[in-house]
């Protein structure tokens, strides 16, 4: 079920402060409505409204995951994963797990874009210096040069300042356009899964059960296959052969893997360490992407002096004033 919430979530900085606030208190044995309203004290302005809007629906009767989610603290997946932690009767772990991704999230993202930071300003320059000779000697106007300079520019902050928001979108196109192929959901989604349904089995909860929580927060063509293979567990399959059989387990390593921990009694841990693999693959791929993003902006750079150069407004600006 999809959170009913058209506000715009809090950035992730803000959230971090105040869900590992929450955390702490939540682990300190405090009242989820109580340590709402404690944590709303030392949050920044724009969670700490949302922080009292969570609180009130808190108490009049809301669970607290959803009272996040819908109040734009967590996102459906965050909710989902701490609402596993609470059928464990541990959100205050659930939320610091949340907390602790998402400050790991801030700090790559606040790392990257120092990384880009020089590039971008050579990119500038190069984007403000390369067609000044054409612009003097009247071969470009000045409208066309200040909408090439404004264009180039606008890219840069977007890019810069919401680069979050346009690596989800990244994300997003990715997500879309495996659904339109068929294609199998991104590893990221698996992960979820198998972090999610280690940790269920391990307390106990029954597979049928586990594998549908589990399933809230992946993709909707994802998410019919798990149902059918919690609707397997529930006529008494196992769950690997249900998972198997609905066709969750993409990847021979996924069946191999759980397989091995199926025969050796230690599924949960199996599927949390097929998780914590997942992650690491993940984590390396942006590593790959923080590492070429900056030699992609020297590339547009390198394009530019060469469009400046060879361009045919270029070279005449270029003759007129050495003429």
């Amino acid at each position: 079920m999809s959170v009913p919430d058209s506000r715009r979530p809090v950035a992730d900085e803000h959230r971090v402060g105040a869900l590992h606030g929450l955390a702490r208190l939540l682990q300190a044995g405090i009242d989820p409505h109580k340590a709402l309203s404690m944590t709303a004290v030392d949050a920044p302005p724009a969670a700490a409204r949302r922080v009292h809007r969570a609180s009130r629906a808190v108490a009049a009767g809301q669970h607290l995951a959803l009272a996040l989610a819908v109040a734009g603290l967590l996102s459906p997946a965050e909710r989902y994963r701490v609402d596993a932690m609470a059928a464990l009767g541990q959100p205050g772990l659930g939320l610091k797990e949340v907390a602790d991704t998402l400050d790991d999230r801030v700090q790559r993202l606040r790392s990257l874009r120092a990384r880009l930071l020089f590039p971008a300003l050579v990119l500038l320059v190069a984007a403000v210096a390369l067609p000044l000779p054409a612009l003097v000697t009247g071969v470009t106007s000045a409208v066309a040069y200040g909408l090439r300079v404004c264009a180039v520019l606008l890219g840069l902050v977007i890019v810069l300042y919401r680069l979050g928001d346009v690596l989800r979108l990244g994300v997003a196109a990715d997500a879309g356009v495996r659904r339109l192929l068929g294609a199998p959901p991104a590893p990221v989604f698996r992960e979820r899964f198998f972090g999610a349904l280690g940790t269920l089995l391990a307390a106990g909860v029954e597979p049928q059960m586990a594998i549908r929580m589990s399933a809230d927060g992946v993709p909707e063509g994802f998410r019919r296959r798990l149902h059918q293979a919690a609707a397997d567990c529930g006529r008494g399959t196992s769950v690997l052969d249900a998972l198997n059989g609905a066709g969750c387990l993409i990847e021979s390593e996924d069946r191999a893997l759980l397989g091995t921990g199926e025969q050796a009694g230690a599924l949960p841990d199996m599927l949390m360490h097929r998780a914590a693999n997942l992650r690491e693959r993940r984590q390396d791929r942006e590593q790959l992407l923080s590492d070429w993003m900056p030699r992609i902006v020297y590339g547009l750079v390198i394009c530019l002096l060469l469009i400046g150069l060879f361009s045919g407004g270029g070279l005449r600006g270029l003759s007129t004033l050495a003429g």
